[in-house]
Order: C-alpha cells, then sequence, then structure tokens
C-alpha cells in the first residue's frame, strides 16, 4: 500500500424481473448482453469466487474524496457493531492521479481494493476492453432496489447491458437565482417558466448592469440532457454533434452574442478563483448546478450568504418533454473483478448506498441528496439551508428528482471532455461559430474510435 494515502484501518473489536426490463429499456440498460468476461484476469477472479471467497472479514476501500472517506469509515464502524471481526480499510488518492493508479491495479490485480470509488467522468477509461468491475443488476434486482432507486442515475456505470456501479447522489440541477435581485427589479420566479421567459428577465436585468448568467462550456451538457438527449446514446453512439445538441449550444452561445445578457465565466470556468470573485461582485443574477453547488455557492461565495434561493429550471416551450432538471455529476461504488470477497463486498455496499439510515448519513456529511428514493421523506433531507435563506432544498430535489434525465456512458466519453475543456476558450471568446466547434470536437472522437 501507498505510505502517502490517506489510510485509516478500523481494527475489529476484541469481543465480540419484469420491472426491471421495462426500466432499463427506457434508458438503455438492457442494450445487449455483454460476453465480455473472457479475459485472463477476469476469468481468474471468476474462478477465485466460484471455488470460495476469501473468508476474511476486512475490506480495502478506495475514493478520491475526503468527505467519502470520512462517511466510509463513519459507515464502517457502524456496521461493525453488528458484524464482529470486521474491518475497514480507507485510503484516500488524489485526483487526477486516482483514476490511473485504480486502472494500473485493477489491470495486474496487485494491491487492488475491494470496493471503489469511480468518478462518473473517469468510467468511461475503464470500459477499454474487458470492464474490470462486477456486474450488479442482478443483486439489484434480487433485492428488489431498482423501484427505489432513480434508475436514470444507474445508466452512468452502465455498458453492454450490466450495470457496474451504485450511484451516491441524485445530482438534480436547478437554477440558483439571487432573490435580492429578482425582488429589487420585479422578477418573480413563477416568472421564468420557460427559456424565453429566462432570456427576458435577462434583458431587464442588464437594463440595470447585472448578467444573469456566466457562460460556462459545462453548461451545454446540462441542457442537452435536459432535452433528453446526450454526448453519447445509450448505445454508446456518438451524437455530440446532432441537430439538437447543435441547436442547444447556439441557444447557450446565443445569450452572450445575441441577447447581451451573459459573458464568458473569468478564467473561461465557473469553477476558476477569479469567476468566485465576480461572483461576489454581483455581476451575475443565476447559476445553473446540481444539489452540490448549494455547497460550492456556501464555501466559496461566503459574502452572499441568504441572497440565493433556487427553483427548477425553465423548460424547452417546443421540447415534447418539458423537465424540470438535468443532471450533472456522479460518482458510483464498484467491485473490482479481482477481489475474492464480493459477497461482504456487496453487503456493505448495500449497508452504506441502498438504506435509509446510510444515505441519510451521506446527505448529512457529504451534502448529496441520495437517489435512493425511500430517504426522500426523512426530516434530515429538509433542514432549512441558512445560506439559502432558510429554503427547503430537499424538497425542490424531491419535487424534480424523478424526472432527472439519463447521462450515458462511452469509453471515449472522458476523451470527448478533456478535448472540449482544453478547446472551449475560442468558443466562448467567439472566434469560432458554435456549430463549427461542435462538430470538430465531435470529430477528434470520431477519430478516436477508428484507431
Amino acid at each position: 500500500m501507498d505510505q502517502n494515502s490517506d489510510q485509516t484501518t478500523m481494527f475489529p473489536p476484541t469481543s465480540s424481473r419484469r420491472s426491471f426490463l421495462r426500466k432499463a429499456g427506457a434508458i438503455g440498460l438492457a442494450a445487449g448482453a455483454a460476453g465480455a468476461l473472457g479475459a485472463p484476469l477476469v476469468a481468474d477472479a471468476a474462478t477465485r469466487a466460484a471455488h470460495g471467497a476469501d473468508a476474511s472479514s476486512s475490506l480495502v476501500l478506495w475514493t478520491f474524496v475526503d468527505t467519502h472517506a470520512r462517511w466510509f469509515k463513519r459507515r464502517g464502524a457502524e456496521y461493525q457493531k453488528t458484524h464482529p471481526g470486521f474491518s475497514l480499510t480507507v485510503n484516500q488518492y488524489p485526483n487526477p492521479p486516482y483514476k490511473q493508479k485504480l486502472l494500473t491495479v485493477l489491470e495486474t490485480g496487485v494491491d487492488a481494493p475491494d470496493l471503489c470509488d469511480v468518478e462518473q467522468g473517469m468510467f468511461g477509461s475503464f470500459l477499454q476492453g474487458t470492464v474490470p468491475f462486477v456486474p450488479l443488476e442482478h443483486r439489484l434486482i434480487s433485492g428488489g432496489y431498482l423501484n427505489k432507486l432513480v434508475p436514470t442515475r444507474e445508466a452512468l456505470y452502465t455498458w453492454n447491458g450490466h450495470i457496474y456501479g451504485v450511484e451516491h447522489a441524485l445530482t438534480p440541477v436547478v437554477l440558483y437565482y439571487r432573490a435580492d435581485y429578482f425582488k429589487k427589479y420585479g422578477i418573480k420566479p413563477s416568472d421564468l417558466a420557460t427559456w424565453d421567459d429566462f432570456i427576458a428577465a435577462g434583458k431587464t436585468l442588464k437594463k440595470h448592469g447585472v448578467y444573469m448568467l456566466a457562460t460556462d462550456y459545462s453548461y451545454f451538457e446540462t441542457l442537452l440532457r435536459q432535452r433528453g438527449s446526450d454526448i453519447f446514446n445509450a448505445k454508446g453512439a456518438l451524437t455530440a454533434d446532432s441537430p439538437l445538441a447543435v441547436n442547444t449550444i447556439e441557444w447557450l452561445m446565443g445569450l452572450q452574442t445575441t441577447h447581451d445578457i451573459a459573458k464568458p465565466a473569468a478564467s473561461y470556468s465557473i469553477f476558476a478563483p477569479q469567476a468566485w470573485a465576480e461572483l461576489q461582485k454581483g455581476t451575475f443574477a443565476t447559476q445553473i448546478g446540481a444539489d452540490w453547488w448549494a455547497g460550492f455557492l456556501t464555501d466559496n461565495a461566503a459574502t452572499l450568504a441568504g441572497k440565493w434561493r433556487a427553483m427548477p429550471l425553465p423548460v424547452w416551450a417546443n421540447d415534447a418533454v418539458k423537465r424540470p432538471t438535468s443532471c450533472t455529476g456522479g460518482t458510483g461504488l464498484c467491485i473490482p473483478v479481482t477481489t475474492s470477497k464480493q459477497s461482504l463486498a456487496w453487503d456493505f455496499a448495500q449497508f452504506c448506498l441502498l438504506t435509509k439510515t446510510g444515505t441519510v448519513e451521506a446527505f448529512q456529511m457529504i451534502d448529496l441528496f441520495p437517489p435512493f428514493i425511500p430517504s426522500w421523506s426523512d426530516t434530515a433531507l429538509h433542514t432549512p439551508n441558512a445560506y439559502m435563506g432558510g429554503q427547503d432544498l430537499g424538497s425542490l430535489f424531491s419535487e424534480i428528482g424523478r424526472k432527472v434525465p439519463a447521462e450515458y456512458q462511452s469509453p471515449y466519453r472522458a476523451d470527448f471532455e478533456t478535448f472540449t475543456a482544453a478547446d472551449s476558450p475560442i468558443l466562448l471568446q467567439g472566434k469560432i461559430s458554435p456549430a463549427t466547434w461542435l462538430k470538430k470536437e465531435a470529430d477528434k472522437i470520431r477519430g478516436e474510435m477508428k484507431k
């Protein structure tokens, strides 16, 4: 084990099918049989499991998020109370090196974990060749969990008909808005029913020197998913420059070029320190973000406490589906095929992510709204948010939660994200038309697919 990891071991105390397939078909989970279990590593792992699992009651879990690490340790301590002899070692490694480290140990089988967090953006990197994770769909079906989870969230960890991870977070996207600006300039949240209304309100605010939005490329994918599409479809085919995608990115860029109610985020990223500084100056009236964005606002824009609220996304007036939300981000918990303790790993995964107690505790410690529907009624998820002026964000997320769209995977998704992040400044600077830019980015992926 690396000595540089945040490694904590909990030592044991001295004493002691049908409904799934309907949903799967709807989001592309049953796209075909896998037939991907022929590689030597996976075959060896399957043989080990078939001839008897390791009797040890210890697990090693990897993550790249400090809040996840603390929560897993807490869950391990609770699990230990009813499972004498159990111990959990949590290793936290920095990201982005985490992905390559995990890829390496899963390829060699040496010092690989029994459970691991895999961020949705990196998951596609594990789909090149044999998938190194245990398929979980039969366990999810037999446990009755697919009726308790928002099914679209499992699309993130689905490939060739198999589900390889359990999602931590619902990540419902909402519109965060400056309530003080809206009140001052006579704008009500109910006025923003459609994106056309959003533009109209933005023009009102611009008359007073306030931009409606800081333009960021990442909004394109979020808005595209709101419209029922994505950069890849359920079968992994590239759809990043489809007519709907082109229309969506042209609309986004039109906020600054046609309507003059938006301008690029400082340093061309809403995550940049310069962008946060500009936000705190009062330059922008809204932000598009998932549930976790409320925490980002709290941490990075403390001077604006009490001034922000959240509402459902405006809908697309001409789209057949009027979806008031989208999704962005996510992390799945996976079981590597290299572990001989699949049953224990699955049992602990259930204890963490498929119980009310575990998911409510995760919300309290990590501030991520769970995709586990039975937890939504728990009062802990409806605590007034002081930063958001006492708003019950849990009620909003519950209201729109079942409408969160799917986000699909591909072995090339990570490449697309890398290319577009590097090339987004020229788009935001207006040096290239949105349609031309998007086609160039998509063509890069087509080139990768031909290799």
